[in-house]
């Protein structure tokens, strides 16, 4: 399975809430063996999600907002070059 994972863009999980803590953190088990666990923000998750409930989690990789985020990196890192005048001068690299 892990293989059959690593070739896909998009990985459905399943996902069932073991319990809720402090009213804000939702502990979910994670797969079909549900083997897996990570603590979830409750405000992510339907309103009437309580202990017991099934959830289906779509995880994809968002090309668009690692690109835009690569491109305010590159930017910032050209105006830091620019104020230190170190332009050239340095081996950075994103």
């Amino acid at each position: 399975m892990a293989d059959e994972v690593k070739n896909q863009r998009e990985v459905t999980v399943h996902a069932v809430v073991d319990r809720i803590e402090d009213g804000d953190w939702a502990v979910l088990l994670l797969g079909d063996d549900e083997r897996g666990r990570a603590d979830f923000p409750r405000a992510y998750l339907p309103a009437e999600t309580r202990e017991g409930t099934h959830l289906r989690l779509r995880i994809e990789i968002d090309e668009e907002s690692q690109r835009r985020a690569e491109e305010e990196t590159r930017q910032l890192l050209e105006r830091l070059q620019q104020r230190s005048r170190s332009k050239g001068k340095k081996d950075f690299k994103l």
